[in-house]
């Protein structure tokens, strides 16, 4: 399965460090297994929040483990965010991973967005393949 996502060796053993045993997931209703496997991997957001309103805060803090988060965040940015690839060529579901990081990195323009609205659109397509890794993996054991 994590030959479709054309990931190395390192990605799928952070991955399966943090989700062993898959079952534990299967157990609860899709969405919130969900949550619990982006939470696992480090891309959960949990709010803390007093009731105040502060500007230019975020939406909350990162949970889970860093390590993973990292290493997704660096897939994203190595293998996905290029135009293009030295040597290598995407794989259907990096295409479509690319697309959605384009439509979200890019103002209308076709300018590249830069510092914290940049970092949101690889935070957001790390979290939009965590989803995907998630159900390929479910559908696999189910």
């Amino acid at each position: 399965m994590f030959d479709r996502f054309a990931f190395g060796y390192r990605e799928p053993g952070w991955i399966l460090s943090r989700i062993y045993p898959f079952e534990d997931f299967l157990c609860l209703p899709k969405k919130r297994a969900l949550r619990r496997f982006r939470q696992a991997g480090g891309l959960g957001k949990v709010e803390k929040s007093s009731g105040q309103v502060r500007a230019g805060s975020g939406g909350g803090n990162w949970t889970g483990c860093a390590n993973t988060r990292g290493i997704l965040w660096t897939y994203v940015n190595c293998r996905i965010e290029p135009q293009k690839l030295k040597g290598h060529s995407y794989t259907a579901i990096q295409l479509e991973r690319r697309e959605y990081f384009v439509g979200r990195a890019f103002d209308a323009d076709g300018t590249k967005k830069c510092g914290g609205r940049l970092a949101d659109a690889r935070n957001a397509s790390c979290r939009k393949l965590a989803g995907m890794v998630f159900r390929e993996l479910y559908n696999e054991v189910k």
